[in-house]
C-alpha cells in the first residue's frame, strides 16, 4: 500500500495541539524530527509552498514497510543544508529560532523561505491521547509518531522571496550610505526636526569630545539646551531649515563634552519623506477637485489643510460638501506600489456666528477638529460654545501637565499579576497624576494629551526608571511591565534608552516586560520590528497589549518577535458565562499556545472568570479580583503575602 496516497487529509486542516483552524495561518505549519528530518505533521498549505501534497511529505510507520515521506533536509538546497542544520541544532529546548534558506519545490524551482519555530522533546509535544497510547508508533491514519526521546521542531515556514529581494536592495543602499557617513573626515549627523540626534559619525564625536557616536547621541538629547552656548542660534538654525530648507556656513559656538567651547560652521539641509510628500500632494489634488472654483484650499502645516467655502446657501449644502470631501479623501490610492487608505477629521466654524476675523474662525475650527478626532476616525464636527469651554479646559490641563513632572506630581502604581495557583508573577506599572491645582486626573484624560504633545516620552522614561528602581527592592524576583507609547518607536535609539535605565537601576533585563499595542505597528513597521528586536536582544520580554482590538492581529502575532499576548479586558467581561462569551478568549489562548507565547488575561473581576480562563490554559491573570493598582509599599506587602487594599 502506498501510504503517501492513502493518508487521510482532514487532520491537516487543524493543529492537533492547539485546535486552531489552519486556514487562518498564512504559511506552512510543520512538525519534524530535528535529526531525522521526518515530517510528523504538515498543514494544508504544503502544496502551495513546496509543490508537494501533504501525504507526500508525511512519514509512515517504517515497521510496516510503508514508503517514507520526504525529509526536511531534502527541501533545502544542498549548499545551505549544513548551515540550517547547525542553526537549528544550536537551539535549546523550548527556545525559539528563525532561519532563512532556499527551498527547492517539487517542480525544481527555488523559493526563498523564512522558518521560525521552537525545539521540543517528542514526549512533551505529544497530545494527551498519544501519551496514553505511547506503545503505538503510528496514528490511526497511518502517520508515524516520533519516538519519545526524539528532538522535534515545530515551525512555521513562509514565503520570503519578495522580502529577501527588498532587503537586499535596502541593505546595499544602507551599506553605501553608512560607508560614506561613517568614514568621512568631517563631522556628519542626522537629527529630528525638534532637535534630537538620530545619528552621528566618528569625526563629529571626536570634534565634540565624545568617545563614540553612540555616546554623543545618548548625551545630547536636546541640542538647543545641551550643545549651543547661545540657544537662540539653534532657534535661528531651525528657522532657516524650516523656511529655506538648508543652512550654509552657519557659525555657532558650542560646548564640547568636557565643557570647553569651540566655534563650528555647519552646512545642513532638510530631508523629506518622499512618500509622505506624495501623499500630501495627492490629498491636496483631491480636495481641489472636491470643491468649487470659488472655494479655497490652503495647506496649513503638516497634514492639515484649511478650506474656505464661499457663498454657501445653508447648513444642508455645507454638510453635502463635507461628505463629498470625506469620500474623496477616503478613496484608496497607490504610492510606490503600496495601497494606502486615508481618512480625515474635519472641524467647522461658521462666519459670522463663530467669529468675525480669520484668527478666531481658525481657532474655533481647530477646536472642532480636535473634538472630531476624539469621536473617532473620519468624523466632522461644527464648533459650539461647549467646545470653546472644553478647549480652555484642555489648555489648562496641558499647562498643568507640563509642570507636573517638575512639581513631583506624577507617581507609579503597581497592579499585580498571578498564575493559576495564585502565586504572584509580576506587576504592571501604571502612571498616576495628582495635580496640586486640579486634583487627581484620570489616565484616560492625561495620557492621550501627553501622546499628542510629546510629553509621553519623558513621562515614560520616568515610569520606566521608577518601576525598575522599585522592582530591584522587591522581596521576590518577579517581573515588572511598562507600557511603551507608539510615539516612542519613532526613536531608533529607544533600546539604548532602556539599556541605560537598566544599567542605572541594576534591574536584570529578564525581569522587564515592555508592553506595546497594535497602534505601534501602524507606522514604519520595518523600524518598529528592528527596535523590538533590539529590546529583546537586551533580554527584555515584549508583550502585545489589548490583543484583538486592533487591525490584522493574526498577522502581527505571527510575524512580531513577541513573547506575551494580553487578552483585552473587553473579551474577558462575561467570559464566565462560557459558550459564545468564551469563544474569543479561547481562540486567543489556543493560538498563543500554538505559537509558544505566554497568555495574560486583563480585567479579571470574579473567580469564575479566572477558572474559565485557567481551564483553557491562560498563564497569568490581572484585574480587580487580584488587586487594584497598589502603592509601592502595598506592592511589597503583596509579595510578602500580606493583605492589602
Amino acid at each position: 500500500m502506498d501510504l503517501r496516497r492513502s493518508v487521510a487529509l482532514p487532520k491537516a486542516t487543524r493543529c492537533e495541539e492547539c485546535q486552531v483552524p489552519l486556514a487562518a495561518v498564512d504559511g506552512l505549519l510543520v512538525r519534524y524530527g530535528r535529526d531525522s528530518g521526518a515530517f510528523y505533521f504538515v498543514s494544508h498549505r504544503s502544496e502551495a509552498l513546496t509543490g508537494y501534497a501533504v501525504a507526500e511529505l508525511l512519514w509512515g510507520d517504517g515497521a510496516t514497510g510503508a514508503v517514507a515521506g520526504i525529509a526536511h533536509d531534502q527541501l533545502i538546497l544542498p549548499d545551505e543544508r549544513e548551515r540550517v542544520r547547525a542553526e537549528i541544532a544550536a537551539v535549546g529546548e523550548g527556545e525559539r529560532y528563525r532561519v532563512r534558506y532556499s527551498l527547492r519545490r517539487r517542480d525544481g524551482s527555488v523559493h526563498r523561505v523564512r522558518e521560525s519555530g521552537v525545539v521540543l522533546r517528542a514526549e512533551k509535544s505529544r497530545s494527551r491521547h498519544q501519551r496514553a497510547a505511547a506503545q503505538r508508533t503510528v496514528t490511526a491514519d497511518g502517520v508515524a509518531l516520533p519516538p519519545a526521546d526524539e528532538w522535534l521542531v515545530e515551525a512555521l515556514i513562509e514565503d520570503d522571496s519578495e522580502q529577501v529581494a527588498s532587503e537586499r536592495r535596502r541593505d546595499d543602499a544602507e551599506w553605501r550610505f553608512r560607508s560614506m557617513f561613517e568614514n568621512l573626515v568631517v563631522g556628519m549627523f542626522r537629527t529630528t526636526r525638534d532637535g534630537r540626534y538620530l545619528a552621528a559619525n566618528q569625526a563629529l564625536a571626536k570634534l565634540y569630545g565624545y568617545a563614540s557616536p553612540s555616546a554623543l547621541v545618548a548625551s545630547l538629547r536636546n541640542i538647543a539646551e545641551r550643545l549651543y552656548v547661545d540657544p537662540a542660534r539653534r532657534e535661528e538654525f531651525a528657522r532657516l531649515i524650516r523656511e529655506e530648507g538648508r543652512v550654509i556656513d552657519f557659525v555657532s559656538e558650542v560646548y564640547r563634552a568636557d565643557g570647553t567651547r569651540i566655534w563650528i560652521a555647519e552646512n545642513a539641509h532638510a530631508v523629506h519623506d518622499a512618500a509622505g510628500d506624495t501623499l500630501i500632494i495627492r490629498m491636496a489634488q483631491r480636495l481641489r477637485e472636491a470643491l468649487r472654483a470659488i472655494d479655497t484650499v490652503a495647506r496649513y502645516g503638516g497634514d492639515e489643510f484649511v478650506l474656505v467655502l464661499a457663498e454657501h446657501s445653508g447648513l444642508h449644502h455645507t454638510m453635502g460638501t463635507l461628505e463629498r470631501v470625506q469620500r474623496a479623501i477616503s478613496e484608496p490610492l497607490f504610492i510606490d506600489g503600496r495601497e494606502l487608505r486615508v481618512n480625515c477629521s474635519i472641524g467647522v466654524s461658521l462666519y459670522p456666528e463663530n467669529g468675525d476675523d480669520i484668527g478666531t474662525l481658525l481657532r474655533h475650527a481647530n477646536a472642532a477638529m480636535h473634538h472630531a478626532k476624539a469621536l473617532g476616525k473620519g468624523q466632522f464636527q461644527f464648533f459650539t460654545r461647549e467646545m470653546n469651554t472644553a478647549a480652555h479646559q484642555r489648555l489648562a490641563l496641558d499647562s498643568a501637565l507640563r509642570r507636573a513632572q517638575e512639581a513631583n506630581e506624577l507617581s507609579v502604581a503597581y497592579q499585580p499579576k498571578i498564575d493559576p495557583y495564585g502565586v504572584p508573577c509580576g506587576f504592571e506599572a501604571l502612571m498616576r497624576w495628582n495635580s496640586a491645582e486640579l486634583g487627581p486626573i484620570s489616565p484616560e484624560r492625561f495620557i492621550p494629551l501627553a501622546e499628542e504633545t510629546g510629553l509621553i516620552e519623558s513621562m515614560t522614561d520616568f515610569v520606566l526608571r521608577r518601576a525598575c528602581q522599585e522592582a530591584v527592592s522587591w522581596p521576590l524576583p518577579v517581573s515588572v511591565a511598562v507600557n511603551l507609547s507608539p510615539r516612542l518607536f519613532r526613536d531608533p535609539h529607544l533600546a539604548a534608552r532602556v539599556e541605560a535605565i537598566l544599567a542605572e537601576t541594576g534591574l536584570p533585563a529578564a525581569r522587564l516586560e515592555l508592553e506595546i499595542t497594535e497602534s505601534a505597528l501602524l507606522g514604519d513597521l520595518s523600524q518598529t520590528m528592528t527596535i523590538i528586536e533590539s529590546l529583546r536582544a537586551l533580554g527584555a520580554r515584549i508583550a502585545l497589549d489589548d490583543f484583538g482590538t486592533g487591525y490584522s492581529s493574526l498577522t502581527y502575532l505571527r510575524r512580531l518577535p513577541i513573547d506575551i499576548v494580553k487578552i483585552d479586558r473587553s473579551f474577558v467581561t462575561d467570559c464566565e458565562q462560557g459558550g459564545e462569551a468564551m469563544a474569543i478568549p479561547r481562540s486567543i489562548i489556543a493560538l498563543g499556545r500554538c505559537l509558544h507565547l505566554r497568555i495574560v488575561a486583563e480585567g479579571v473581576e470574579n473567580p469564575r472568570q479566572l477558572e474559565q480562563l485557567a481551564a483553557y490554559g491562560c498563564d497569568e491573570f490581572q484585574g480587580f479580583l487580584i488587586a487594584k493598582p497598589l502603592s509601592p509599599e502595598d506592592a511589597r506587602a503583596f509579595l510578602e503575602g500580606k493583605r492589602v487594599g
